[in-house]
């Protein structure tokens, strides 16, 4: 199962129409939870001992898609994986430190709603190229 953990909500419906159709298009593939968490509240709260926790992160890790994909492949049957994204001051240092994995989507800045719909596009495409449909070119 996929679980995205998200501080704040998906306020701008254009995003929300987009981030909603990979969601739609990934159920053919797996489970997937979205908890978006009102300010204030520690994603660090929702993790469970046996999830492994990807943290988005500007200073984080840059994976291509295959890497990704590679990486979903390796854990999907074991694991629930969690992707945690910050708000507009992305995530505590604490969040920081307990993640497997600190993931950076670009060198570029991103606002954390279009980085959300960024990720959710990685994520599907990762399932794509796992299941060998056609989509990644």
């Amino acid at each position: 199962m996929i679980r995205l953990i998200a501080v704040g909500r998906l306020k701008d419906p254009n995003l929300r129409a987009g981030f909603d159709e990979y969601i739609k298009r990934l159920t053919g593939f797996t489970r997937v939870e979205v908890l978006e968490l009102k300010n204030g509240k520690n994603p660090s709260d929702y993790i469970r001992p046996n999830d492994l926790v990807v943290a988005l992160d500007e200073g984080g890790e840059n994976l291509t898609s295959h890497a990704l994909a590679e990486l979903i492949k390796q854990h999907q049957l074991t694991k629930d994986i969690v992707f945690i994204l910050g708000g507009p001051e992305g995530l505590d240092t604490t969040v920081l430190k307990k993640a497997n994995l600190c993931l950076s989507l670009s060198k570029m800045t991103f606002t954390s709603q279009f980085a959300r719909l960024l990720l959710i596009e990685q994520i599907y495409r990762a399932f794509t190229i796992i299941k060998g449909v056609k989509y990644h070119k």
